[in-house]
């Protein structure tokens, strides 16, 4: 009788890692979210954004569900700001940039970029003001805006989740 054991399992698990892009070994939370369909990834960051912001700001943050225009709303000082959330894993198409699709500035106040790199996760966000210069020079799809971002030279425009939501540029 021949037996197969976990290890004999794993060694070949650990074969396969190595030829994917994506995997535990990298980092778990990426190879996570990649398995996850689109929206299924959406829906999980969005959640996992609103509860960053409140966390680092102390501002209140409720993420909305269903098929809203925006995705978050955070509750800046009595002045509700809308928040949307677009997140886009590696793609051999776009050597190491990442595709941002279906942007609609005219929907929220500031919008996060949440880049699931297979090593890390890299969480950007950018105000509607910026957004718009960037999407002037872009042609409207039927869906919005698609950018790409480059995870070697991100934008200026883009900041640090511990900045939100003021720009550091203002206080340069």
């Amino acid at each position: 009788m021949t037996i197969i054991t976990l290890e004999d399992i794993q060694r070949h698990d650990e074969e396969e890692n190595k030829r994917t892009l994506y995997c535990p070994n990298k980092s778990e939370a990426s190879f996570k979210l990649s398995k996850m369909s689109s929206q299924k990834r959406g829906t999980q960051l969005e959640r996992v954004i609103a509860e960053k912001i409140e966390h680092h700001t102390g501002y209140e943050c409720n993420a909305l569900r269903g098929t809203q225009a925006w995705d978050i709303t955070v509750n800046l000082d009595d002045n509700p700001v809308r928040v949307e959330v677009k997140s886009a894993l590696y793609s051999s198409n776009c050597a190491t940039s990442y595709q941002m699709q279906n942007i609609k500035p005219k929907n929220f106040d500031y919008i996060f970029f949440v880049l699931v790199t297979p090593e890390d996760i890299i969480v950007k966000w950018t105000s509607v003001k910026d957004m718009k210069k960037v999407c002037k020079r872009r042609k409207r799809n039927a869906n919005g805006f698609s950018i790409s971002i480059c995870e070697n030279s991100i934008p200026d425009y883009l900041y640090d989740l511990e900045d939100f939501p003021y720009n550091p540029k203002d206080f340069a």
